[in-house]
């Protein structure tokens, strides 16, 4: 659901930029988010400057300081990002706001559950006894045992 969004932001931002240099969108099945190795660079990494800068034959950091400019104008962004920076050679970097991506999914999702008091019946795996055990069996167990106790304690 995140990545979805932050595509259709990032979309927007980017056919914006190209109406104002006369392009076409050839680059946007491009947009792909990734989640970079080191924490320091960001929860998501775009790297869509670069591949816009043979279209508009720009530096991909000029490309990317006019696309983080653009993104911070939408009000989406601003709520949902704590920053958005850029790195060579032409990276945009995201920074979570947490809460208010938290926020949006507790608003979509919590009504679903059951009232306090109610029951909600969670169906999951058992071992089979007839069969030898293995790790897969415990995994799977100790997800549905914790799931109940989360929805218990909630």
């Amino acid at each position: 659901m995140m990545q979805l969004e932050m595509v259709a932001l990032v979309t927007a931002a980017v056919r914006e930029l190209l109406a104002e240099s006369g392009k076409t969108e050839t680059a946007l099945e491009r947009i792909a988010f990734e989640r970079p190795a080191k924490l320091e660079h960001g929860e998501y990494s775009l790297n869509i400057a670069m591949a816009l800068a043979k279209t508009l034959q720009r530096s991909p950091l000029a490309i990317a300081a006019e696309l983080k400019d653009k993104l911070e104008r939408q009000e989406a962004i601003r709520s949902r990002f704590a920053k958005v920076e850029i790195a060579a050679p032409g990276y945009l970097n995201f920074y979570v706001r947490w809460e208010a991506w938290l926020s949006r999914w507790a608003e979509a999702f919590v009504p679903a559950f059951p009232a306090k008091g109610l029951k909600a019946v969670i169906e999951h795996t058992s071992i089979n006894p007839n069969k030898s055990a293995h790790i897969g069996h415990l995994r799977n167990s100790c997800i549905g045992d914790t799931l109940s106790r989360l929805l218990r304690r909630t």
